[in-house]
């Protein structure tokens, strides 16, 4: 199905607000997750996760979370802009002309 009239999107700011969003959810579910995984069996591990390595992984998410965010938001807008210039480009319609009767054309003399 077409788009009606598709306009080109800025590709910078679409990664940047997709990398604020991701960063912001980041923020907010990184420590939760990481109370949760203190709490359970892998956190008392010997040599498995220790708090260190937990906490490190709770300040490093947001981080990793808003790249992957501006990856992810630059290749959608990207793939937009190909097939809304894609959707722009000049067709051409063809109409097969009516066909006319013949008893109508004799019948007019």
């Amino acid at each position: 199905m077409a788009m009606s009239k598709p306009q080109p999107i800025s590709v910078s700011v679409v990664a940047l607000t997709c990398a604020a969003l991701h960063g912001v959810v980041a923020i907010v579910v990184a420590p939760i997750l990481a109370m949760i995984l203190c709490s359970s069996a892998l956190g008392r591990v010997e040599g498995g996760l220790t708090l260190e390595k937990i906490m490190l992984l709770a300040v490093a998410a947001p981080v990793l979370s808003a790249a992957f965010g501006f990856v992810a938001g630059a290749l959608m807008a990207a793939a937009h802009n190909v097939f809304a210039q894609e959707q722009r480009r000049a067709t051409i319609l063809v109409r097969e002309a009516p066909e006319v009767q013949g008893a109508s054309v004799g019948s007019m003399a």
